[in-house]
């Protein structure tokens, strides 16, 4: 069994969950490769992607980036600046990325930005016979574009007149997007296709959409190495980092701290109503353009891919918030719990199949920052509950979470696909 794995990078949210997979899998002794366009790590079999250096594919590319970059310029000038991302369906990648993968059983998406061409990478891969399992981080499949709809719902509709655009027009660039990713699944045969969600609540949507809903879905949730992010000692991952050591210390996690999504202005507006509580202390992880003050000492630490320093970061926090407005899954609070730190976030889309409240952490009605900061309060001033509510959420985590579970739960996945004629 040779198994491809495809995503534009080897970071990120749907990096990081396919390289743990990528992880699991190599562990079992499977022809796992990653193929990706920012790193060739021959150590782990990443495969870096490279356009053709041939007179004619660099004619070809550039023929094909100029019509696509009319579009993405109109992206850039009308994005509504609260949608975090927006993605086409084309790349002008030449030659096409199914001609480097003529040689796997199977090909495993995670994500297509700037690598998969719906309707020219789909027909290569429908022509050869190719089973694809197909992991959805996030509603872009979908979509025209979006890679969260912000609950607008357009596409159950073939999207158009698209909020993230700022178009009131039905015949805007998100229906021609998803228009074309329609005629490109459209080649798909749905016995040799099917789809992974991290989370019930992706699942149902992706059942519900026009684009998708002929496949198969399953729900494998997203995993966490355990031996990287595991219980440590908070006072001396506090030394290492320089934090105040009886301090409570709430920690952020995000890759950036300006999208509106991932809430970290409601965070901001519930710690600065616990501003008296002594000792209160943020630590905040992700980059930004903006000048943050939250009201409260603080320090913020930018763009952190360490995983010990991450751990770290997690170690030396009482908890961890996650205030995000719409979630595929998160990453953030599997990552939480496995170091034993309990978790406070809103009671959001596909985060309530990890947060347990009362178990593992505490959770609100989404958006409200006041009982946010009614949940950090409670919990913060509760030491006994915060240690209990740690090992529930590392006992939890290693019965569901590891990247052994997750890997076996995807060669199932395979093997059924693949034994079929």
């Amino acid at each position: 069994m040779r198994i491809a794995h495809i995503n534009p990078t080897y970071h990120g949210g749907s990096g990081e969950a396919a390289r743990r997979l990528h992880a699991g899998l190599l562990r079992r002794g499977v022809d796992s490769t990653f193929f990706n366009l920012q790193e060739d790590l021959p150590q782990e079999k990443a495969a870096l992607i490279r356009p053709s250096r041939s007179w004619a594919s660099r004619l070809g590319s550039k023929w094909r980036a100029l019509s696509i970059e009319r579009e993405r310029a109109l992206v850039r000038t009308r994005l509504d600046p609260a949608c975090d991302s927006f993605s086409d369906d084309r790349t002008s990648l030449t030659p096409d990325l199914a001609e480097s993968l003529a040689g796997y059983d199977l090909i495993h998406i995670h994500g297509t930005s700037y690598l998969i061409d719906y309707r020219r990478s789909l027909r290569a891969f429908a022509r050869r016979g190719q089973r694809i399992v197909w992991t959805l981080h996030d509603m872009n499949a979908f979509t025209g574009g979006c890679h969260y709809d912000r609950h607008c719902g357009r596409f159950r509709q073939a999207c158009g007149a698209c909020p993230a655009l700022r178009s009131s027009s039905p015949a805007d660039l998100s229906r021609r997007i998803w228009k074309r990713k329609n005629q490109g699944l459209a080649q798909l045969d749905p016995a040799r296709v099917h789809l992974v969600c991290p989370s019930r609540w992706l699942a149902g949507l992706a059942g519900e959409s026009p684009l998708l809903g002929r496949f198969s879905i399953s729900r494998i949730a997203n995993a966490v190495d355990t031996d990287r992010f595991h219980p440590a000692d908070q006072r001396e991952a506090r030394n290492r980092l320089g934090l105040p050591p009886d301090g409570r210390i709430v920690l952020f996690v995000s890759s950036s701290l300006d999208l509106e999504r991932k809430g970290f202005h409601l965070l901001k507006a519930a710690l600065e109503k616990l501003a008296s509580l002594p000792g209160l202390f943020l630590c905040a992880v992700g980059s930004t353009r903006q000048a943050h003050s939250p009201g409260i000492p603080h320090r913020l630490f930018g763009t952190v891919s360490d995983p010990a320093l991450l751990r770290d970061l997690y170690a030396a926090a009482d908890l961890t918030a996650v205030p995000s407005l719409q979630e595929a899954f998160g990453n953030i609070l599997i990552e939480s719990m496995a170091c034993a730190v309990p978790v406070v976030g809103f009671a959001c889309d596909g985060m309530t199949d990890i947060l347990r409240h009362g178990a593992s952490g505490l959770s609100v009605p989404p958006g409200d920052s006041a009982a946010l900061a009614e949940a950090v309060e409670a919990l913060l001033r509760d030491e006994p509950r915060r240690r209990e509510m740690g090992r529930k959420g590392r006992l939890q985590v290693e019965q569901e979470y590891t990247l052994e579970i997750n890997s076996a739960a995807y060669l199932r996945v395979y093997d059924e696909l693949l034994a079929q004629n």
